[in-house]
Parts: structure tokens; C-alpha cells; sequence
């Protein structure tokens, strides 16, 4: 309710004062009634933002502010973290919609190190040795590892050494081609190296070494990482170690 106004009486005044100077000295029950309708009709529902005084001081419980503090009501944050909110961090919870960040608004002094958000996790290493590769055999899986994939980028390495135990059975070269696929073989190739055996005179083969290493792009989830051998020939192939490595650097 606006500014409330008392009904004006028979000579068109608002009190009963005026009336009389008037020349008006009837009071007249009409006339006070309906000054006190006009109070009981502020006060049933009528009081609004007008009727209140600034600085009112209303108890906090007497107010239903569900949906009405804006981002003026906030305060300033305190010092000495005058970027951050102004309200306690323990009184937020779930999540912020899309869009409420615009850009540059997290800083890097404000995020945990990047490690942690794989859980703090050293590189994932598996080894193994002692291993006979039938001759020619096409993606001969040597080692798996399953990988929790946090934020997307990783770093995947592996290593191996070979030997074939006796002459190339005739030919003069063999060749190894070593691979780490994510998925599964056939799937993502992240790394490919290929390692070419030759018989010396005698016909013996010298031993070999191969060390791949690539980047792999993946989405967040378990995700496997396999390395493989392809072979060539007509011998077996002894593959004396292998190492696969894979980690989500920060």
C-alpha cells in the first residue's frame, strides 16, 4: 500500500481539526469509520516496501527471501583473498552451470597440481621376460595394462629385447616391427617402431633392442594399452624382456 491518506470529511478535510475550523463540529460516524477501515486495511495485508521505514531492523526469520538475493546482496570477500567469493566455501555445493565461468576466470595459483587429479599415481609399469614369438606372427601381444584415464593426455613408452637363438634359416635380414595400441590392436596406434635383424657371416643373428614412445589423446574412463610384436621369417623369435609404461603426466 502507497502513502495512506485519511478519507477527507464534509467540509474536504482529512481531520476533524479542519473540520471544526471549518465550522463543522459534528463528527460524524461515517466520517470515523472510515478513517479506522483505512487503517485496519493497511494493516490486514495492506503494508508494503512504502510502509516500512529504512533501517527497520526485521528480524531475519521474518523474511522470505527464496529467490531474491541478488549478486549485489553478497558482501565483498574479505582480505586477504580479495578475488575470491563472499561467501564460505562450505556453504557451496554441486556444481556450476555451463557458462558461469567466463574466460580467464580460474587461475593456475587456484588449481591443484595436475598430477593430483590422476590421484597422485606414479607411472603405471608392467615387465616382463621370457617369451618365444612363433615366426611370422602378426601383432603377438607381449604386455596390457589398463589405464584410468583422468584428464586426456598420456604418455606411453615401451621397450623390448630380442634375439633370434639360431641363423635367419637362409635369409639375410628379418624384420621386428613393435607397436602400442590404445583400445585394442587394430585401435588407436600411438607409437611404431621397426627393428631390422641381419645374420653376420656365420650366419648367427646379433640381438636387438627396440624403444617406442608416443602421446596418446583419450576420453576420461579405463582405457587399455597393449604392446605387440610383428614378426617375419621362418624361426622363432626369444624375446628376453619388455617394459610398457604409462602415465598421465602433469
Amino acid at each position: 500500500m502507497a502513502h495512506v491518506v485519511r478519507p477527507p470529511k464534509a467540509k474536504g478535510h482529512n481531520t476533524y481539526q479542519g473540520e471544526v475550523a471549518a465550522g463543522k463540529r459534528d463528527i460524524l460516524d461515517s466520517e470515523v469509520d472510515a478513517d479506522f477501515q483505512t487503517i485496519y486495511s493497511m494493516v490486514d495485508g495492506g503494508l508494503d516496501d512504502y510502509n516500512v521505514r529504512a533501517g527497520a531492523a526485521i528480524a531475519y526469520s521474518k523474511l522470505n527471501l527464496t529467490g531474491q538475493i541478488k549478486n549485489a546482496d553478497i558482501s565483498a570477500p574479505p582480505s586477504p583473498n580479495p578475488n575470491g567469493l563472499g561467501i564460505d566455501g562450505s556453504k557451496i555445493t554441486g556444481k556450476l552451470p555451463t557458462g558461469a565461468l567466463g574466460p580467464n576466470a580460474v587461475t593456475w595459483d587456484v588449481i591443484a597440481p595436475l598430477n593430483t587429479f590422476a590421484g597422485g599415481q606414479p607411472p603405471v609399469v608392467n615387465h616382463g621376460s621370457a617369451a618365444t614369438v612363433p615366426v611370422p606372427w602378426n601383432e603377438y601381444v607381449l604386455q596390457t595394462i589398463t589405464y584410468n584415464v583422468r584428464r586426456g593426455t598420456l604418455f606411453c613408452q615401451g621397450s623390448l629385447g630380442m634375439v633370434y637363438p639360431t641363423s635367419l634359416g637362409g635369409v639375410a635380414s628379418a624384420l621386428v616391427v613393435a607397436r602400442i595400441w590404445s583400445g585394442s590392436v587394430g585401435g588407436g596406434l600411438v607409437a611404431e617402431r621397426q627393428l631390422r635383424l641381419f645374420a653376420n657371416s656365420a650366419g648367427d643373428v646379433m640381438s636387438g633392442t627396440i624403444v617406442l614412445h608416443g602421446n596418446s589423446i583419450e576420453p576420461v574412463g579405463n582405457i587399455n594399452y597393449l604392446l605387440t610384436l610383428t614378426t617375419t621369417g621362418s624361426l622363432q623369435l626369444d624375446v628376453d624382456f619388455w617394459d610398457l609404461v604409462i602415465w598421465e603426466p602433469a
